[in-house]
């Protein structure tokens, strides 16, 4: 079972476009990950998490802010959800992905 989007790249310039529209700000970062998660003998699901999470700490001491506002959609929900119940999640676990979350 493989989960992407088509044309990231296409995706960020809309993104980007939308947002100085609005006067927003916005931050965007991509990142080789294979490096750190086999230096750490991660799985590529905890490494990308890892990696991600560092990003929004770095960015939430840059702006010296206190939350970050982060785009969801559908597919991100099903992937969530999928990855949890392969895992064998139990009842309690069979969720999305969580509306807030605390600095990791």
């Amino acid at each position: 079972m493989a989960f992407g989007r088509v044309n990231r790249k296409k995706e960020a310039e809309l993104v980007h476009q939308e947002a100085e529209k609005l006067n927003l700000p916005l931050e965007y970062g991509r990142f080789d990950v294979k490096p750190f998660q086999k230096a750490r003998g991660l799985s590529p699901q905890d490494a990308a998490r890892r990696v991600r999470f560092q990003f929004f700490n770095d960015l939430l001491r840059k702006h010296k802010a206190q939350k970050i506002a982060l785009g969801q959609n559908a597919d991100d929900q099903v992937e969530t959800l999928l990855l949890r119940l392969m895992r064998g999640s139990g009842l309690k676990g069979l969720k999305g992905c969580f509306p807030a979350a605390t600095e990791r």
